[in-house]
């Protein structure tokens, strides 16, 4: 997953460079445009707000709650004692484990893990950028490289071919041996 993007872009860049109509790609372009389009750091990006996320939930203090009820049992005869009623009434009040995970320090451990994991997923999308942009600045200089060598490659061509053509007419006036003749040819045959 983390070549996949970067070699498609290197191989584009290898394409602009062996087409001399369309101007090179420089270096600080392809790692421009590597920053630009990689799903490999729009993937970090997003592990980087999910991490962020989860640090404000762990930040965040449960809703208390409060709850009221009241009913009547149908069954139970208040005059047979004094005082009472049919009716019963409840109240309840809930912290949600507030005061306990601030008492106990859970509240504060959860938020530093959160705080962590936030840390590494931001020096993960840092180590994915430093390790592509090197393969990306790698690849484009490969390829230049490549570019360079079959220039290199094809003037050794002309040049034996030009010095074939010379010996062959020194050969033909008579300045040259036919070894003279079968070196250069030797020599165009390897540079083919």
């Amino acid at each position: 997953m983390l070549t996949v993007l970067p070699t498609m872009l290197l191989a584009a860049a290898a394409v602009f460079a062996q087409n001399e109509a369309r101007p090179a790609m420089t270096l600080d372009e392809a790692v421009q445009r590597f920053r630009e389009r990689s799903l490999d750091l729009a993937l970090a990006d997003l592990a980087i707000e999910s991490a962020r996320a989860d640090v404000g939930a762990a930040r965040a203090l449960p809703n208390p709650s409060a709850s009221l009820s009241r009913g009547w049992t149908r069954a139970y005869d208040p005059a047979a004692c004094p005082g009472c009623s049919a009716t019963a009434i409840g109240i309840g009040l809930a912290d949600g484990g507030a005061i306990s995970d601030a008492v106990s320090g859970r509240r504060r451990l959860r938020t530093r893990v959160a705080q962590l994991a936030l840390d590494a997923s931001t020096s993960s999308r840092a180590d994915v950028q430093r390790t592509l942009e090197l393969f990306v600045k790698q690849q484009l200089l490969a390829a230049e490289l490549a570019k360079q060598s079959t220039t290199y490659a094809i003037e050794g061509q002309k040049l034996a071919e030009g010095t074939l053509r010379l010996v062959q007419t020194r050969y033909d006036a008579g300045a040259a041996s036919g070894a003279d003749v079968a070196r250069a040819d030797a020599q165009k045959l390897e540079a083919d």
